[in-house]
């Protein structure tokens, strides 16, 4: 569509753009191509990363990298991934937090005398997920190679290593991380240096939590279903241009605070307005702020709303509980109901309710030392507060409150929705 951003991804260089017409036409070939206007349902944040990109060349992408977007495959607009995570079951691992068998943790980086990630072929380096403000214990068997820190943003080459410890011929290293920690690295190996082979660090590399090194175990890991619940949110950009993601929060003890609704179009009593070619109607129970949404189909706009200029554009003003809507395609209000059949939107409530997550269908076992993690069945990143990307810290007994708390049935607080037959004004829409 006309005016929407997007970012390319060309032999291997991410650049931000914008259409011109109905298609984009980019020379070079493409690895990679996400519409970012239709990605975040919002034109103000897209707007705002490509002014950040043509004001300073790298910016927008800079931006884009901190909101966690690395582009690395082609990211197709699917709003239900976005604005929904179905949490499916609660990771256990054991006190080994390094998998040896992923190979995903393993890159070709050394730490540099500047302290930064640099490439290099025949070295080795494992970076995992971390927690801010938490103790760690790397401990493997001696060899030539041997410094351990944490990011603070992304793993790439020249990021800068903080906390660093070099101890290349020490059993075991110590890293304390700091507020922004990211993530975890340990350069262990480099084949032009060490008599043991790779796989034989590996076979005795160890991550742990706490100051202390203990006696090796392997990487072990459980996962425990867990009856899904689906978490909403969206990213939001404030009047300092700061973007942030606000959802739903799935607690560790099993609760859930619900700030986000969900509405199938399809189930809303739809007015047409010929003069200015929208639909709209009524969505009781959402709060009373410009576009706090994001839909599967449309986005938002903050300016007038008029179906002769703007087609597939949605807007909830701050003025009113409606929803307005403009689709060219359609001009009969029931005829547009029965086509947004199956069309989501999610939205602010105006009043966050209380859910709790069905009991865990089976006692899970740990002993202290290990972690618990949320696994979600998301294909792409949600700006949804709960445990999944990075480890959730617990002591044993943590643990056995909590799984004790999950097997109490706990009732589910619902805001009931009042219906209006009050006309609009021209001010909520324009």
């Amino acid at each position: 569509a006309s005016g929407h951003k997007y970012v390319a991804k060309i032999s291997g260089t991410l650049s931000v753009g914008q259409s011109s017409g109905s298609a984009i036409s980019v020379t070079g070939g493409t690895d990679t191509f996400t519409d970012l206007t239709q990605m975040f349902g919002s034109a103000s944040i897209a707007d705002y990363i490509y002014s950040l990109e043509t004001a300073t060349a790298g910016a927008g992408i800079a931006k884009l990298k901190e909101l966690g977007f690395d582009f690395s495959t082609y990211r197709a607009y699917d709003a239900g991934s976005i604005v929904s995570v179905n949490t499916s079951g609660l990771k256990v691992v054991g006190k080994n937090l390094y998998n040896k068998a992923d190979t995903t943790l393993e890159y070709n980086y050394y730490i540099d005398g500047n302290s930064k990630l640099a490439s290099w072929n025949v070295a080795k380096t494992i970076i995992i997920p971390c927690l801010p403000n938490t103790q760690y214990t790397i401990s493997k068997v001696s060899s030539t190679r041997f410094a351990c820190g944490y990011l603070t943003g992304a793993i790439e080459a020249g990021a800068s290593v903080y906390g660093l410890v070099t101890n290349n011929p020490a059993t075991s290293i110590t890293v304390t991380t700091t507020e922004n920690a990211k993530y975890l690295v340990a350069f262990v190996y480099s084949s032009n240096a060490d008599t043991l082979t790779f796989d034989a660090i590996k076979d005795s590399l160890q991550i742990e939590l706490g100051s202390t090194a203990t006696p090796y175990e392997p990487y072990t890991s459980k996962t425990t279903p867990l009856s899904p619940i689906d978490l909403r949110g969206l990213y939001k950009i404030d009047a300092n241009n700061n973007i942030y993601a606000d959802g739903d929060e799935y607690k560790s003890d099993g609760d859930v605070s619900r700030k986000y609704g969900i509405v199938d179009l399809g189930t809303l009593d739809w007015t047409y307005n010929p003069d200015y070619k929208y639909f709209y109607a009524q969505l009781a129970g959402r709060k009373q702020v410009l576009n706090s949404c994001i839909s599967e189909i449309y986005t938002t706009i903050d300016s007038s709303l008029d179906g002769n200029s703007d087609d597939m554009r949605i807007k909830l003003p701050a003025n009113s509980d409606r929803v307005f809507i403009t689709n060219n395609a359609y001009t009969v209000a029931t005829t547009f109901k029965t086509a947004m059949s199956g069309v989501y939107l999610v939205y602010e409530l105006a009043t966050p309710t209380a859910e709790t997550a069905k009991p865990y269908p089976e006692y899970i076992n740990i002993y202290q030392g290990g972690t618990e993690e949320f696994i979600d069945e998301r294909t792409l990143s949600a700006p949804v507060g709960h445990d999944s990307d990075l480890f959730e810290v617990m002591t044993f007994d943590d643990i056995v409150d909590a799984v004790v708390s999950r097997l109490s049935n706990r009732s589910v607080r619902e805001t009931p929705q009042e219906e209006t037959t009050e006309e609009p004004t021209e001010d909520d829409v324009r």
